[in-house]
């Protein structure tokens, strides 16, 4: 877990943005337990309060009607993009990157977001 540009602000959220690797289309659309691992990931960030969300997906992703759908449903209403890894967009903000293949947990990624996870959380 890695996020540029961070400063102590006393717990408030100093990043608001996160990006979710995802090392392949297959990777994304995994199902565990019926919902695709890119939904399980997406969930967890929009519980930890994140503003918006990239999933970034190497060589690209799109997904199905279906899953499509899911992602939709465990947003629970935060706006969230998928885009090519190699084709993201330059911001002009501080961003979480995170390795989608690795569900982390909505309070970890809070923390982080807050400047409050440095290092490699787990």
């Amino acid at each position: 877990m890695r996020a540029r540009g961070q400063r102590d602000h006393g717990g408030i959220p100093i990043v608001t943005s996160v990006i979710l690797l995802f090392s392949g289309a297959r990777v994304a659309s995994c199902l565990v337990a019926g919902i695709p691992a890119a939904g399980r990931a997406l969930r967890e960030v929009a519980k930890s309060g994140a503003r918006s969300c990239t999933v970034a997906v190497d060589g690209g992703w799109q997904p199905d009607a279906r899953t499509r759908s899911e992602l939709q449903r465990m947003a629970n209403g935060m706006p969230f993009e998928i885009a090519a890894s190699s084709g993201l967009p330059l911001r002009n903000e501080a961003c979480l990157l995170l390795a989608g293949e690795r569900l982390i947990a909505a309070d970890t990624i809070a923390a982080a977001l807050a400047g409050k996870v440095t290092a490699d959380a787990g």
